[in-house]
């Protein structure tokens, strides 16, 4: 996204779509719920057939984190009490952060977990009712961002809360517009927050991939 909590910076996701780890297929069974953040995200060997794993610096992490843990400094938002759909209350600790990057036909895909508790209540409100359009100024956008939310269904997890949404932007810079279409999902997983999104890079997002990643992502923090 471009405007949004879950943006990658660089190479790895081109048209700036936050992201974040991939969990793993299998079950771990119940020490993982207290293994660090990166203990249960996918490996390179677990992503879904068809996703090349993109490396992720140690700048574009703290990059990472610094946007899914609040509103872009210096951003308006309109309407003026809907802000970017942060599941935390707090600024997130690279540390607690595991990360994976790939990249598939489609775009860029990633899944993040967190070991922090999310609001997905939050998440929820500022991307429902008036809040499932909003225009976005400053901050890191260069003139205007125009976001409109939709809800998704996808499969049954073990998670306990999901909030899947597939966000529509058009950003205005410099006179250019640019389009940009990415499917979200923030699952509450035991201890961990899961986040995965999808980026259709060149149009539609590929729903059928995302809900690949989605329930292996769940399964291995569950």
């Amino acid at each position: 996204m471009t405007l949004l909590p879950l943006r990658i910076t660089a190479a790895a996701v081109a048209l700036g779509t936050a992201a974040a780890a991939i969990a793993g297929c299998g079950s771990p069974g119940p020490a993982a719920q207290h293994a660090p953040a990166g203990a249960v995200i996918l490996t390179a060997a677990e992503l879904p057939p068809g996703i090349r794993m993109v490396t992720v610096t140690n700048a574009q992490l703290l990059d990472i984190t610094d946007r899914i843990s609040g509103p872009a400094t210096g951003a308006t938002y309109s309407p003026a009490s809907c802000t970017q759909p942060s599941a935390f209350t707090t600024t997130v600790d690279p540390s607690a952060l595991g990360l994976v990057v790939g990249e598939a036909g489609t775009g860029p895909i990633s899944e993040s977990v967190v070991k922090i508790h999310a609001d997905l209540a939050a998440v929820t409100k500022n991307v429902t009712g008036k809040c499932a359009t909003v225009t976005v100024t400053g901050g890191r956008v260069s003139d205007a961002t125009h976001v409109h939310f939709t809800p998704v269904t996808v499969p049954k997890t073990a998670a306990t809360e999901i909030v899947a949404v597939r966000q529509d932007s058009i950003a205005t810079t410099g006179g250019q517009q640019v389009a940009n279409h990415v499917l979200i999902a923030w699952a509450s997983v035991g201890d961990y927050t899961v986040i995965v999104t999808q980026n259709g890079a060149s149009g539609d997002p590929d729903q059928r991939l995302f809900d690949d990643v989605l329930i292996s992502a769940v399964a291995k923090a569950a």
